[in-house]
């Protein structure tokens, strides 16, 4: 294998090319003993027993990382979840998690906004359902009340 920064001929890369039919496993199963070794074998990284618990990013490799994603991301094309949607089940999870986390209390935008300073407010009057009240919202509001009034 080339070191990191080496600039590979085209020569060098349809040389080492291992995919489909090129890779020499192809076309061929593990035996379900061999996964159970291989299952057995493998590293448990989870909780305390993954090398990076307990530490955090530098603010600078934190920087670097979101410049590479805005890089990447630029074109819409390469983002993971273009052309993708969501289920509705993973649509209602995502904003039931969202709500319980992030926006309780201080952190709800809407926290402390009552009379004229409520988007709803109109001229003394104050709508009650705001405009995005849809089956999906009530449905979410019921799911994450346990369906009980």
């Amino acid at each position: 294998m080339p070191k990191l920064g080496y600039k590979q001929t085209p020569e060098h890369k349809a040389k080492y090319n291992r995919k489909g039919k090129n890779n020499s496993f192809f076309g061929k199963h593990h035996t379900n003993k061999t996964k159970q070794k291989m299952s057995k074998n493998h590293i448990n990284f989870m909780g305390d027993k993954n090398p990076f618990y307990n530490k955090s990013h530098s603010d600078k490799t934190k920087q670097l990382i979101r410049e590479k994603a805005l890089t990447r991301f630029k074109n819409k094309q390469n983002h993971p979840m273009f052309g993708r949607t969501h289920t509705e089940k993973s649509r209602l999870l995502i904003s039931l998690n969202h709500v319980d986390i992030h926006l309780t209390g201080k952190n709800n935008p809407m926290y402390g906004k009552i009379g004229r300073l409520h988007p709803n407010w109109i001229k003394n009057k104050i709508r009650y359902y705001p405009l995005g009240w849809t089956k999906t919202f009530r449905e979410q509001i019921r799911y994450r009340d346990e369906y009980k009034c």
